[in-house]
């Protein structure tokens, strides 16, 4: 008897499904309804998506058709998501100690010379128009202060 291993998919569709339900749930405690309607919104999608993740992980888990092949993930595949997960989390504490200009202009060029981009005039332009664009849309546009 063959034994089945677990699709990759299923843990994943779970942990959509239960991101889902709980920020779902905590959308309730925004005080202004029309605030709470496009998180719900997104959260709606999210969770039927992962639901459809979740059951395609559990056909491959259950009734394996002869064209799914077994998921075989190296360690090398975690390697470059893991590093940007971790500047990202360098990035939110830098946000924390200074503001967000110099967090952003620290975490730009850093996520582009990893990803390979080595022209430093595109760096620089990408740097100081997303740091430029994004200030400008929530400091005045959205009227919310930036850290």
């Amino acid at each position: 008897m063959k034994k089945n291993r677990m699709s990759y998919d299923v843990p994943i569709g779970i942990f959509l499904v239960a991101f889902s339900a709980y920020f779902f749930k905590e959308s309730f405690k925004i005080p202004n309804p029309n605030s709470a309607l496009f998180p719900r919104l997104l959260l709606t999608i999210l969770g039927i998506l992962g639901l459809v993740i979740l059951l395609g992980g559990l056909r491959k888990t259950f009734r394996p058709k002869e064209t799914d092949k077994p998921e075989i993930v190296s360690l090398d595949v975690y390697k470059h998501p893991m590093f940007v997960y971790v500047l990202i989390i360098v990035y939110i504490v830098l946000l924390t100690y200074t503001n967000f200009i110099l967090s952003t202009v620290i975490f730009i060029p850093l996520i582009m010379l990893y990803y390979g981009s080595r022209n430093w005039k595109t760096i620089a332009i990408v740097t100081v128009s997303t740091t430029v664009l994004v200030y400008l849309m929530f400091s005045i546009v959205l009227k919310v202060v930036l850290p």
